[in-house]
């Protein structure tokens, strides 16, 4: 219960509070993932989808699912944070997700923290131009 995450400042965490009241439901784990959602979120939009954060699939739970008008998934996004894909346990289970994504032909998106905090409408337009939107 007491758990803290490891924001890298104050402002960050307090941004990501301000997030997660303003939306709610919205479970965001982790600093890269409350980067990464409005990025997703401003793609869904325009493409009348929508996203969830934190979507149980078969035993595991991936960052982000995307789902289109008729509420079915069409992607999934993980967030992969250095700290929490170094050990070969962890890899392990990375790649037990993508093989869970490949056995439903669920398009499966990996993103790099370095790369979400660059830029993450970029790492959302990777997505948008897997499908041609």
């Amino acid at each position: 219960m007491g758990h803290r995450m490891p924001y890298p400042d104050l402002r960050t965490e307090n941004a990501i509070k301000r997030l997660r009241r303003l939306v709610g439901a919205l479970r965001v784990e982790s600093p890269i993932e409350a980067k990464l959602y409005p990025a997703l979120v401003a793609l869904a939009e325009t493409r009348r989808c929508y996203v969830r954060a934190q979507y149980k699939l078969k035993k595991f739970r991936y960052d982000f699912a995307i789902f289109d008008v008729y509420h079915r998934v069409v992607a999934l996004v993980e967030c992969d944070g250095k700290a929490f894909h170094e050990t070969p346990s962890q890899r392990r289970r990375d790649k037990q997700k993508d093989k869970i994504a490949r056995d439903l032909r669920l398009p499966l998106f990996r993103f790099v923290g370095a790369d979400i905090w660059a830029d993450p409408f970029k790492c959302a337009e990777q997505i948008a131009n897997r499908y041609g939107w």
